[in-house]
């Protein structure tokens, strides 16, 4: 995966933050994003030790304290929760851009995504020291190009609300307004004409719904 500039990203940046803000992710897009930092992870520290030029001695030892510094960093922020270890870190800045989201900052999609940064990058510092030794890890494939954006900004599901049935309608409109029983009659025999709901002419009464030719239908007490 080649390397995009500080400038680049920062352009990235700019372009983004007309994208909608999101305060929340699902797993499918913290997973894809995860996948891709510790892609980047690996593909960069690979570049630096399989360069046209080999490691000097002195570059060798420096990368050494510069692995175990980081090590240190990161496992002090995972035991405290702390995000901020992977928050401005390059590769971090650049899942996120590359992948087209501008999560708003301090909010708990920021936080998960974060921490779940600095867990892959722990991982991730297990094949860097490996390779550090001298044994082969080799970097994984990157994950397959998904339209990670497309997932996160879907509008979530929504809870169906079942609209109120003309029975249920009429019985509150009833309870609230307590009318007479010829007035809940006509109210309700222009209901049932739009509905076919069976009518109830009264509390308590027991009726038998017939169809007349001029109201549309006609209750009987039983």
């Amino acid at each position: 995966m080649a390397r995009r500039t500080h400038s680049s990203a920062w352009r990235s940046a700019v372009c983004l933050s007309a994208q909608p803000k999101l305060s929340d992710l699902d797993d499918t897009v913290l997973q894809g994003l995860v996948a891709t930092f510790r892609h980047r992870k690996l593909a960069a520290d690979e570049a630096r030790r399989r360069g046209a030029d080999p490691l000097s001695r002195e570059g060798f030892d420096a990368l050494g304290r510069e692995i175990a510094s980081r090590e240190a960093e990161l496992r002090n922020a995972n035991a405290r929760g702390d995000c901020t270890a992977t928050h401005f870190d390059f590769d971090a800045m650049m899942t996120v851009l590359d992948a087209g989201l501008n999560i708003a900052f301090g909010s708990p999609a920021d936080r998960r995504l974060h921490l779940a940064f600095v867990e892959a990058e722990l991982e991730v510092m297990t094949i860097i020291k490996d390779r550090h030794s001298g044994n082969i890890r080799p970097t994984p494939s990157p994950p397959p190009k998904e339209d990670l954006r497309t997932e996160a900004v879907s509008r979530p599901k929504q809870e169906r609300i079942e609209a109120p049935s003309p029975e249920q309608i009429l019985e509150g409109w009833k309870t609230d307004q307590a009318p007479t029983e010829k007035t809940f009659y006509t109210f309700s025999s222009r209901v049932r004409r739009w509905t076919g709901l069976p009518l109830s002419c009264g509390p308590g009464s027991k009726l038998v719904h017939r169809r007349s030719r001029d109201d549309g239908g006609l209750c009987e007490r039983r």
